[in-house]
């Protein structure tokens, strides 16, 4: 495995360990969950950031008929090819790989 790739899944596996445990708990808890360790925020507010993700044509997704556009939620893994990729929700086998440079663009080139 590429090098880069092995760092980026070594940070990010944690967390998402970590968030899905978490999630989980409150689950099994119906909601009633209050967190032993957390950050305070003031003044919160709604804001929104730009993920990576993909738009295109789906096939075998469960939600979206075949054929019709989607998009994907926020992307965690391409493929060194650029060939897979897993998202929040799933993995999705592209038809035709990432070009470096649209991979480049949504920062998802592994070097």
């Amino acid at each position: 495995m590429n090098p880069w790739v092995s760092k980026q899944l070594q940070e990010i596996l944690p967390r998402i360990q970590s968030l899905a445990f978490d999630l989980q708990t409150v689950w099994n808890k119906n909601g009633e969950f209050t967190p032993k360790e957390f950050s305070a925020l003031s003044y919160p507010a709604i804001d929104v950031r730009t993920i990576p993700c993909l738009d295109g044509r789906m096939s075998g997704h469960p939600n979206i008929r075949d054929g019709h556009l989607g998009r994907t939620s926020e992307i965690f893994y391409v493929s060194e090819k650029r060939r897979f990729v897993r998202t929040l929700s799933r993995w999705y086998m592209l038809d035709t790989p990432l070009s470096g440079e649209a991979a480049a663009r949504a920062g998802l080139v592994f070097r």
